[in-house]
């Protein structure tokens, strides 16, 4: 009884201690939860950045404005993924063909070829995890095919068929200020995601079992249907614990990098039961992408163990038997 009644004043507390002007003497000052901090720029190297409570549906940290287009790179491999998951079955085999044909010079690539046959699910490991292009456009043009009930259509048209489905989601879903124009993020000045909609396309992403398990692994085998097999490597770092930039508990997401976007990512990560979404935009270099992320982590991380200490110490501190 006594700790449930301790337990009912530090609640209390947390909830009316902001919006009081006066402070009870007896009563234990308990500190705020880590809240929203917006700023225009930062020590970050990124020009945009954010850090977002998905378990509490806020922000904590963001630096930039929530309705502008940023141009996404390979982040926009999340969406393809999540959309040719929606026509495509994950144990399909799909056969790789002329599509690797409209893969652009310099793209990232998992090292398919064609002739290639493999499930639906290994072509989302070699897209999300090496960022593979080869991946996107097989992917794109055989749901393209599928979502237009032609399977004679050329891999262009079935491209744009799979490109409108991309932007009609978007609608559907009410990504604002989003818009698609390619299947792996190569640049085009109309293709962009706004700062908002990176955490609906997070959570889209963290929600389907397929794109989830994925994204966590720091490597996979990839089978083919003639018994070879490649393995393919995870370009974000923070979920390879063999890496200086590995961190606890990181479940995803996906990098990017376009001299016009400079190098991207979106990451996600478990604090203890919230799950924690980590976006910073436009850094210089790949290594500050993960240097960003780390540093926005640890803080956040130092920020909430501080305050959950503070509340555990006041919480101590409460003499309960007046309570009874």
């Amino acid at each position: 009884m006594k700790r449930i009644c301790c337990i009912f004043l530090i609640f209390i507390l947390l909830f009316t201690a902001c919006g009081k002007k006066e402070v009870v003497p007896e009563a234990p000052i308990v500190p705020e939860e880590p809240t929203i901090i917006q700023t225009e720029s930062s020590i970050l190297t990124a020009q945009r950045a954010f850090v977002y409570d998905c378990t509490a549906e806020r922000y904590i940290y963001l630096q930039g404005d929530l309705k502008e287009r940023v141009y996404p790179a390979s982040i926009t491999k999340l969406f393809t993924a999540y959309v040719a998951l929606t026509h495509l079955d994950a144990d399909t085999y799909i056969t790789v063909g002329d599509e690797l044909d409209l893969v652009e010079s310099g793209a990232s690539v998992a090292g398919l070829k064609k002739g290639n046959t493999l499930t639906v699910e290994m072509l989302i490991k070699c897209l999300l995890l090496p960022s593979g292009g080869d991946a996107a456009y097989t992917l794109a043009i055989n749901a393209g095919r599928k979502i237009a009930d032609d399977y004679s259509l050329s891999p262009k048209d079935a491209l744009l068929v799979f490109v409108n489905e991309m932007n009609s989601v978007a609608q559907t879903l009410e990504l604002e200020n989003t818009h698609f124009v390619t299947v792996d993020g190569f640049h085009d000045d109309d293709h962009y995601i706004s700062l908002e909609c990176y955490i609906k396309i997070a959570e889209l992403a963290l929600n389907n079992a397929v794109i989830a398990d994925t994204v966590s692994q720091h490597r996979a085998l990839i089978k083919f249907a003639d018994g070879n097999s490649i393995t393919v490597y995870n370009v974000n770092l923070l979920v390879n614990p063999n890496s200086e930039y590995y961190v606890k508990n990181a479940c995803g997401l996906k990098s990017g990098r376009t001299s016009a976007a400079g190098c991207n990512l979106l990451s996600a990560y478990e604090y203890g039961e919230r799950r924690i979404v980590v976006g910073v935009f436009g850094c210089p270099e790949v290594s500050d992408r993960l240097e960003d992320s780390v540093l926005v982590i640890e803080t956040y991380n130092s920020l909430c163990r501080s305050f959950f200490e503070a509340i555990t110490k006041k919480a101590e501190s409460v003499d309960s038997a007046s309570f009874i």
